[in-house]
């Protein structure tokens, strides 16, 4: 997870070496749900992509997005201004009932933390963020190949590839977000990253901490995020047992997740039935642009299962860490909230589905991204 301190004042996409000219862009979100584009931009875009639609597989730039963790007061200040971002918040308002912007400027800060809010918001300031990077560089949104995002912000990819309309995407993030702050207030629980030990240690200490804690103690790897980089997810009595034997081990970094509870796991079992609910009244469509799993850390290959994903990734675990690079041309960037305009890269959150990103960069990528770890 990484702090950002305002969304959108510069996103970033890494480019790497331009290997095909681009014929079309990405469905506009510009204009908020139902937002149209012209015929000719439609037939391009589906011309290009195998299957039907967005851009050439050998173009380099991919999108990230940001989960729950990555908010800070004072994110979309600097892009209110723009046209497109004012349809999204003015969206935002109708369908959530209250002034997200507001609540994204102004905080306070424990409202923003709040997972009722911070997730809305989060799904907002990444789409935001697409629109200032269209403002900036509109090259790069249409040239995007491949898009993925780290729990809350698999929502807003599938957003960005027209998998869902931003009207439903802010319903079943407010149902989700609702329904998972309630389910963090029973009991005491949370999320812990973990970073520098192998998944047999780490897996070794969960085993012994939940031991130790006994009874119905939920203690689990939760996420893969990079190479020897996890959140492990459950009761928090347990949490501490996990930080203290992880540290003896020789962990380089034991840190509490800014999520009220823990994510991902059977504690999570009520939101997860409010979740599938609200995803029944959704039609989803063929992504425009591929989209990575959380739960399989593969590009979905039938919109039809997107309901099961996700509704699997917030009660169950997230893709384990198997060799399987994607695209040899493939450079992922960011799309995410950064306090100042930095050229390129500042700041990449790191999802699950990236974890082969990772893999494939180590083994030797022309252009390694900067963040993946050694």
């Amino acid at each position: 997870m990484f702090k950002a301190k305002r969304a959108a004042a510069r996103t970033a996409a890494i480019e790497a070496e331009r290997t095909n000219s681009v014929t079309a862009g990405v469905a506009q979100l510009a204009t908020g749900p139902g937002a149209k584009t012209s015929p000719a931009a439609d037939s391009a875009a589906g011309a290009a992509l195998p299957g039907g639609g967005g851009v050439p597989d050998a173009s380099p730039v991919a999108f990230l997005f940001p989960g729950q963790g990555s908010q800070a007061v004072g994110m979309m200040k600097s892009v209110a201004h723009l046209p497109a971002v004012k349809a999204l918040c003015a969206t935002a308002a109708e369908v959530l009932g209250y002034d997200l912007l507001d609540v994204c400027v102004n905080g306070p800060k424990d409202k923003l933390d709040d997972t009722v809010y911070a997730q809305p918001a989060l799904l907002l300031a990444g789409l935001a963020a697409i629109e200032k990077l269209r403002e900036d560089n509109p090259d790069k949104v249409a040239q995007c190949a491949r898009t993925a995002g780290l729990s809350l912000g698999e929502y807003t990819a599938l957003v960005f590839s027209g998998a869902m309309t931003f009207e439903d995407g802010l319903r079943v993030v407010k149902v989700r977000a609702e329904s998972m702050a309630a389910a963090a207030k029973v009991g005491d629980h949370g999320m812990l990253s973990v970073v520098g030990l192998a998944d047999d240690v780490l897996q070794q200490v969960c085993d012994e901490a939940r031991a130790k804690i006994g009874g119905d103690c939920v203690c689990q790897i939760a996420n893969y995020l990079f190479p020897q980089g996890r959140v492990v997810s459950g009761d928090k009595a347990a949490l501490e047992e996990v930080t203290r034997l992880a540290t003896a081990k020789g962990a380089l970094k034991c840190a509490t997740v800014a999520v009220s509870g823990a994510f991902h796991t059977s504690r999570m079992a009520s939101a997860r039935d409010a979740l599938v609910d609200v995803l029944k009244t959704v039609t989803f469509s063929k992504p425009r642009v591929p989209v990575y799993s959380n739960v399989t850390g593969l590009v979905i290959d039938d919109h039809t299962k997107i309901p099961d994903m996700l509704a699997q990734q917030l009660a169950g675990r997230g893709a384990p860490p198997f060799p399987h690079p994607p695209l040899p041309h493939l450079t992922f960037g960011s799309v995410v909230p950064t306090k100042q305009a930095r050229a390129h890269h500042s700041a990449v959150p790191r999802p699950t589905a990236t974890r082969r990103v990772c893999d494939a960069v180590r083994r030797g990528w022309r252009h390694p991204a900067p963040w993946c770890p050694p």
